[in-house]
């Protein structure tokens, strides 16, 4: 029986002409045959045929495979090129999560989600393709090639390590932040030009006449390249009657080598000769998309009255009236289905469409598709060219998607319509409107965040988000207004914190502030400020930290707000507390409990988030038994509104508050506890059982509802449980995954507090020498950060 196949729906649809690539085809054939291989990654230039060539190799490999091999395809080009080459591989994860068996594919961080997948991918032999990676790589800069979707990022990190199957890549840029591709037991494919033998075969198998060295002569002149190849062999066809002599005086010779370039040149040749015909303006209209274009939609463009001048008048029958026999009026009627059939099949056979896909799973016309390449080609021309026709095409298909599907859609697949109306939306000047009706509205759902909160989609609100923008992340629209421009900066800069771009989120977030003082926003000054603190807090920056909730405590007395005025105090409490400075972080917080009072007379104690941060500092005062009191009223709150994050830091405070009872009682205060009495330990049994029941239970929590910021301390403070009981092995797994989880994100005091229990674990184990050199870089990091909360345990463990 042939292999199970999942999925090739989104693929792009090819030529079956495949010419001059035996040899790459053979290097396929030997990747899947050579169980050492790992990830084979296919480079080349736009128009090489990268697509071609793994189509061409899947026809022919899929009916010998058994059906233990899964085969699973994805192009991240069935999304769209995106605003700004911005696209999410969230709809990637969804979909591939849940057609390989994950019950719940939106739950966990994005790493996680990147993880699990490798996981399910190794336990059967799989054939994965994941074509058109640079959408998802950075395009140019420094950072040039760069993957920073971090669940894309880690199961290609898994992947090259131990992967049963193959993962193919296709590209045009090698990825610069996983070096482990560019060695075994990963592979790398480069796509070179065709030789002008094989660019000759190309040509002839399109029907030109020629002598071969004319043939290969024409195939230099382009330069091998067979999408330009392809193209040019439509053109003469069907613009030159098939003579191949009359080229040079249709399509100039070559200026420079820029990328694309033989192509576009063939396309501008396409221009003049299709002018005013129905073929230009369907490639116009295709031009309007960012994906495949389905029938549906460019119904609504050639189907529905009036026409627009320059994009779709070749599909209606055009009249001009007179009302009342003054007032001139133009009425449109759709021309016949044949007119629109046949300006497919001519494109078509000018090779300016893709074959239509044999492989679409949804029911009914497959959509039309062209080469990404061609379709940026034409949206340029339309923009500059009709800049009006441009405009009213992305409005009338913005009114169509948004209209197309439900007012609040559950999944992220029933979503997409909505994401599809905002691009189009903005591209029609309406991001203003687009940015309340259709994000905050339908896709946030106003504070619900459902996309982010309940969906986890952080990587598709950011493509979405995108579309605001002039200049991703630096320039928002500039017809949005000033406050809306500082609001979508604000949204960006959640999304990326949540996708672990801190140092990103924390400039987007600076320039959030400037345009919302501008206006003298003062709540959303003093919002936004708190945010900046805790993001540097995180980054290291901890007088910065302080400095920024100082800030956000003096904007929200000015914007008299005494919600705001209560969370920017627990906010300074907290910045106070990571920077030593402790009786002033007790004030602080007593401040805002004491708002909370006034505000809330059944709540009288800070709760969730803000209740968690004070319970942080008297445990570092030493008031393990306050603490733990706080954290079982707190949590019969966060249980009451099922609020499982803030549930999960009850259980972490108790957890932590019950080891330090135990460890008060097993000797002098100020020295460390490295592991814990035999007498202590069968005195507090109970307590220490309980404290690992809770810490289990916070770390599984945190873990699930991906809360990256809050699972390093909870998995630190199970690692001291463990190493108190002498349980090394275990505390060396906790320390090591927070200690990836920082240095993923770039978590810098997280960094210092993992080096800190691996400093504990090795002087708890008599490895004193290592422990005194880690903690010689951790006082490092202390003074360079300002990280002075944890002086006294560095004193403490550096004198024992």
């Amino acid at each position: 029986m042939p292999a199970t196949t999942l999925t090739l729906a989104t693929l792009p649809s090819t030529t079956d002409l495949l010419l001059g690539r035996e040899a790459e085809l053979a290097r396929l054939d030997a990747a899947w045959a050579d169980p050492g291989c790992t990830v084979l990654t296919i480079l080349g230039e736009d128009g090489l045929g990268k697509s071609a060539l793994v189509n061409a190799w899947l026809a022919r490999k899929l009916p010998s495979l058994p059906n233990t091999v899964r085969v699973y395809g994805w192009s991240f080009f069935s999304q769209g090129t995106g605003a700004n080459q911005t696209v999410s591989a969230d709809f990637f994860f969804d979909d591939a999560l849940r057609r390989f068996g994950d019950k719940y594919p939106s739950r966990g961080a994005a790493w996680d989600k990147g993880r699990r997948l490798a996981e399910l991918l190794r336990k059967q032999r799989t054939l994965l393709v994941l074509d058109g990676l640079e959408l998802m790589q950075t395009p140019d800069g420094p950072d040039a090639g760069a993957i920073k979707d971090p669940a894309l990022y880690t199961l290609l990190d898994e992947l090259v390590k131990e992967n049963p199957g193959l993962c193919i890549l296709t590209s045009r840029l090698p990825v610069t932040n996983l070096p482990a591709l560019d060695r075994p037991p990963a592979a790398t494919l480069p796509l070179e030009p065709l030789p002008d033998e094989a660019g000759a075969a190309l040509l002839r198998a399109h029907g030109l006449s020629a002598d071969e060295t004319r043939l290969r002569q024409v195939s230099r002149e382009f330069q091998g390249d067979p999408l330009a190849l392809t193209l040019l062999a439509g053109f003469v066809q069907t613009a030159l009657s098939g003579d191949l002599e009359r080229l040079e005086s249709a399509i100039p010779l070559p200026e420079g080598e820029a990328r694309g370039r033989q192509a576009r040149r063939v396309l501008a040749a396409f221009e003049a000769h299709l002018a005013g015909s129905p073929e230009l303006n369907l490639l116009y209209i295709l031009g309007l998309y960012l994906r495949p274009a389905d029938r549906y939609s460019m119904e609504v463009l050639t189907r529905t009255p009036p026409a627009i001048p320059g994009l779709t008048e070749a599909f209606f029958h055009i009249s001009e009236e007179r009302v009342l026999g003054l007032i001139p009026s133009r009425k449109a009627r759709p021309r016949r289905y044949e007119v629109w059939e046949q300006a497919v099949d001519r494109l078509r056979q000018a090779n300016l469409l893709l074959p239509p896909a044999t492989t679409a799973e949804d029911e009914g016309e497959p959509p039309l598709d062209t080469h990404p390449l061609v379709r940026r080609y034409f949206a340029l021309r339309l923009a500059d060219r009709f800049p009006r026709a441009w405009v009213q095409g992305h409005q009338r298909l913005y009114k169509y998607y948004k209209a197309v599907t439900e007012q609040y859609p559950d999944t992220l697949a029933e979503l997409t319509p909505l994401y599809h109306a905002l691009a189009h939306g903005c591209r029609a000047g309406e991001a203003q409107y687009v940015m309340e009706e259709i994000y905050w509205e339908r896709i946030a759902r106003q504070q619900e965040f459902y996309t982010a909160r309940v969906l986890g989609a952080y990587g598709a609100d950011l493509a979405a988000l995108a579309n605001l923008f002039r200049k991703p992340w630096q320039e928002p629209s500039p017809t949005l207004p000033k406050v809306n421009q500082a609001t979508a900066l604000s949204w960006t800069a959640s999304a990326l914190r949540a996708l672990g771009r801190l140092d990103e989120a924390r400039q987007v977030l600076e320039a959030a502030i400037k345009l919302y003082a501008g206006k003298k926003k003062w709540k959303e000054v003093s919002i936004a400020a708190g945010q900046l603190s805790q993001l540097c807090l995180l980054l290291g920056d901890i007088p910065s930290a302080v400095a920024q909730a100082q800030d956000s405590v003096a904007r929200a007395r000015s914007a008299r707000d005494q919600v705001q005025q209560m969370i920017a105090h627990a906010g300074l409490g907290d910045a106070l507390h990571q920077a030593g400075q402790l009786e002033e972080a007790r004030s602080a917080f007593a401040e805002a409990e004491k708002r909370q009072r006034r505000l809330q007379i059944d709540h009288p104690v800070l709760y969730s988030r803000r209740g968690y941060q004070y319970c942080d500092l008297l445990l570092t005062l030493g008031e393990f038994e306050e603490a733990r009191q706080r954290a079982e009223r707190t949590l019969e709150i966060a249980r009451a509104n099922k609020w499982t994050q803030d549930a999960a830091l009850d259980r972490l405070t108790m957890g932590r508050a019950l080891l330090a009872a135990a460890k008060a009682e097993d000797g002098p205060v100020d020295a460390p506890r490295l592991v814990l009495s035999a007498s202590a330990r069968q005195a507090h049994k109970r307590g220490l059982d309980a404290a690992g029941q809770h810490l289990h239970q916070a770390v599984k929590t945190l873990r699930q509802e991906g809360a990256v910021e809050l699972l390093p301390p909870a998995l630190l403070a199970r690692a001291e449980w463990h190493r108190l009981l002498g349980r090394w092995a275990e505390a060396q797994a906790d320390i090591d995954e927070a200690q990836s989880a920082a240095d993923r994100v770039g978590m810098k005091i997280f960094q210092a507090d993992a080096r800190l229990a691996q400093a504990a674990l090795l002087a708890a184990q008599g490895q004193t020498a290592a422990a005194r050199s880690i903690l010689a870089a951790v006082r490092e990091m202390v003074e360079a950060f300002g990280y002075h909360r944890r002086d006294r345990e560095v004193s403490a463990l550096e004198a024992a």
